[in-house]
């Protein structure tokens, strides 16, 4: 099963070749153009990293810590046109915007959270195994 990427930002043709280019990498992608409908797919879906633009502008730092309070497990990254990132909540930023260099940035963080990953999916399995099978004997 890909890893599940959620991306945010405001500009769509930057959306579209993240998308493409994660996509291609073997990721699965959602994207998304604001912090609300981030925040509407969060409480929907189970993703394993938030990618998102500095094309939010003042919603990135939000953004970052409303994901940090509600889902505290799933990185935050960030990328970032300086080198003075002020996000505390993010638990990365990168400076790069080509392909390659989002795609590495997205596998070092993922390679380095895996085992937590594995741990919080079979957490998520077991509970719906366990829902459902109280749900068929009742």
């Amino acid at each position: 099963m890909p890893f599940l990427i959620l991306s945010v930002g405001h500009n769509p043709l930057v959306l579209r070749e993240r998308h493409a280019t994660l996509t291609a990498a073997g990721y699965s992608v959602t994207s998304v153009y604001s912090k609300e409908e981030a925040m509407d797919k969060l409480l929907e879906g189970d993703f394993d990293l938030v990618l998102m633009c500095s094309s939010l502008g003042t919603d990135c730092p939000r953004l970052a810590k409303a994901v940090r309070r509600h889902r505290p497990s799933i990185p935050v990254v960030s990328t970032t046109p300086g080198e003075n990132p002020t996000m505390p909540d993010c638990w990365a930023y990168f400076t790069g915007s080509s392909g390659d260099e989002i795609v590495a940035a997205v596998y070092a963080i993922l390679a380095n959270e895996q085992e937590k990953f594995a741990a919080r999916r079979g957490a998520h399995a077991r509970h719906h195994q366990t829902s459902f099978a109280t749900k068929a004997s009742a």
